[in-house]
């Protein structure tokens, strides 16, 4: 209906326009032949706005179809990027999203590193860093990396819900203390932390019992982000 109104009315303007053609010495029918087809003029330039408008509307929403087609979406038992805890994740993602956090501050700071071990990392000055991580256990970080695969270590404990302290215990730390550190059978380092207040304080065998390494935490937290749904 609505095409046969339109095309009636593109027929109405061919007779006004001829009737403007043969009326040019009837001043009173000519100027109400201008005035109709003023008219006209102005339905048919709304006419090509509406669609042009709607041909937007068109495309904007096909874009935004195309791109949720693209965009992986999470499963209905999955949580989201704003609403995780490391509680909620694989002991294995834990770890690695607290790294992945952990390179990109590192980055930020000029610095990177190439992967030589499964959890072992070379810095630009040739340096071997264990970097591992714990979950909060109740006040408690348990952390344990092999002996005479590292040089340094990078201790990440969990400090909040998406949160970490990643402690660097340097080699001056390790030219010091190495030979009182904990290490189990299967010949790995063992790094027992506690905090105090704001103290971090890495539990050694007695005689030294309590060392305060607040110094080797770095005071502003890694905030990690969950970039993919399990």
């Amino acid at each position: 209906m609505t095409c046969d109104i339109w095309n009636e009315l593109l027929n109405q303007k061919g007779a006004v326009l001829s009737g403007i053609a043969t009326s040019s010495h009837d001043n009173a029918k000519l100027r109400e032949l201008t005035e109709w087809l003023q008219r006209e003029l102005d339905l048919e330039a709304k006419h090509k706005g509406i669609l042009s408008e709607a041909e937007r509307l068109i495309a904007e929403r096909q874009k935004r179809s195309d791109i949720s087609a693209k965009t992986p979406q999470p499963s209905s038992n999955s949580v989201s990027d704003s609403e995780w805890t490391f509680a909620d994740l694989p002991k294995g993602e834990r770890a690695r999203i607290a790294r992945q956090a952990y390179f990109e501050r590192q980055q930020e700071r000029g610095k990177f590193y190439k992967k030589v071990g499964r959890i072992y990392y070379r810095n630009g000055d040739g340096v071997v860093l264990g970097i591992t991580f714990s979950s909060d256990n109740g006040g408690n970080w348990f952390l344990n990396l092999k002996a005479n695969h590292f040089q340094e270590a990078v201790l990440m404990c969990q400090s909040g819900p998406r949160s970490v302290t990643a402690i660097h215990l340097l080699t001056e730390f390790f030219n010091r203390h190495e030979k009182q550190l904990s290490e189990d059978r299967k010949g790995e380092v063992k790094f027992n932390f506690v905090r105090d207040g704001n103290r971090w304080l890495l539990e050694v065998p007695q005689p030294i019992g309590m060392l305060d390494v607040t110094k080797y935490a770095d005071p502003e937290e890694l905030i990690c982000k969950r970039l993919e749904f399990e």
